[in-house]
């Protein structure tokens, strides 16, 4: 996130300068994208991984079940003998 941070400030930066804006205009101008860059990379993170543990232990869950049909599938598609133990 401070990269991303960084990366912003340097281009708003160079900007504003090249655009010969007031620099005490500038913190605050970085200020204001720094927020929103933090508002999008949580909304992102919540997206991708949930909002709340439950949400996060489920797509972890269902990301394994996936990975594991994808293991059974290839042992059976390539004839490998396996067996499955059960859980619990």
């Amino acid at each position: 996130m401070h990269f991303l941070q960084g990366r912003v400030h340097n281009s708003v930066s160079r900007s504003m300068t090249n655009m010969g804006l007031d620099a005490s205009v500038k913190p605050l101008a970085v200020h204001l994208l720094w927020k929103m860059d933090v508002t999008i990379w949580r909304t992102r993170n919540q997206a991708l991984h949930g909002a709340t543990k439950k949400e996060r232990e489920y797509r972890l869950k269902e990301h394994l079940e996936i990975k594991i049909h994808q293991l059974l599938q290839t042992l059976n598609d390539h004839k490998i003998t396996h067996m499955t133990v059960p859980i619990g």
